[in-house]
């Protein structure tokens, strides 16, 4: 229903309301990934503010490898203003915990950084990517957001995630069609401990997936040392039938079973306690 009203309005008048609001905020640091809400939000921002909004890239060891290197590229084809800037999150063990509140410390932490940072270089305010969609369910990094005081144009402005990719296709940004990609500590159940080294090899797993399958949207799901492969559905069949290619590459970093998952990728997906049992393969 949300989604339905929001979308009734014109995109451009909904755009138009995003700069507004960062003409009224005055010069702003914009939180940007590189992923396609924030790439939006900073092109808006942009065309609002010029030199006045500066682009913060927080690289860390939940950031998928290349990312800030993409992130970089953007700001550059674009010609905003950009830092990257590196911190650990590993290092608060309340976030390593991994509970039901992970993104609430991470986004806290994220944002007291930002906040320092835009008060030391004379800027008003932090803006992040929050889309209309991002409000459904459970959110607990969202309560980071209205906690550290940090503007969310895109749910004022009533954008959904379906109207920021044709908002990315409208303004020629070069990652308009880049697929979803939530931090790695996504890839734990919670309650499962994460760490470096479990990072490099959910990253790495995904890499050795994405090359067997050709496949953009990937996600190997690291519960308790069983990977458990998410693909788009249209590809289940494809990667069951080369699942013996993908169980020798992930048992080679170190995983000691490997799951194809029957229902393919969704968000979240974590957060399911126990892997499926359906296409264990060893």
């Amino acid at each position: 229903m949300i989604a339905s009203i929001a979308a009734a309005e014109p995109l451009e008048v909904k755009a138009e309301r995003v700069r507004e609001a960062f003409r009224r905020s005055g010069p702003t640091l914009v939180a940007f990934s590189g992923g396609v809400d924030s790439t939006v939000l900073a092109a808006l921002a942009h065309d609002a503010l010029g030199d006045a909004m500066l682009a913060v890239t927080a690289d860390s060891e939940t950031l998928y490898p290349g990312e800030a290197d993409e992130a970089r590229a953007i700001a550059q084809a674009r010609g905003w203003r950009h830092l990257i800037v590196r911190r650990s999150e590993l290092r608060d063990p309340a976030f390593a915990s991994n509970s039901s509140e992970r993104c609430y410390f991470c986004k806290d932490d994220l944002y007291a950084m930002l906040r320092e940072m835009a008060d030391a270089r004379g800027f008003l305010s932090v803006a992040d990517g929050t889309n209309l969609s991002d409000l459904g369910g459970d959110r607990p990094g969202y309560r980071a957001v209205a906690r550290r005081g940090v503007l969310s144009p895109l749910v004022e402005a009533r954008i959904s995630k379906a109207e920021v990719r044709a908002l990315a296709r409208q303004l020629g940004l070069q990652n308009a069609e880049k697929p979803a990609l939530a931090c790695l500590s996504s890839r734990f159940p919670h309650g499962q401990l994460i760490t470096l080294e479990g990072l490099d090899r959910v990253a790495r797993a995904e890499q050795a997936v994405r090359r067997t399958l050709g496949a953009d949207l990937v996600r190997v799901r690291d519960v308790d040392g069983t990977a458990r492969v998410e693909v788009p559905g249209d590809r289940v069949v494809e990667a069951m039938t080369r699942r013996a290619d993908l169980t020798r590459a992930l048992i080679e970093l170190g995983f000691r079973t490997v799951v194809i998952d029957p229902e393919g990728y969704r968000a979240g997906g974590a957060d399911l306690a126990a892997a499926p049992q359906a296409s264990l393969v060893r």
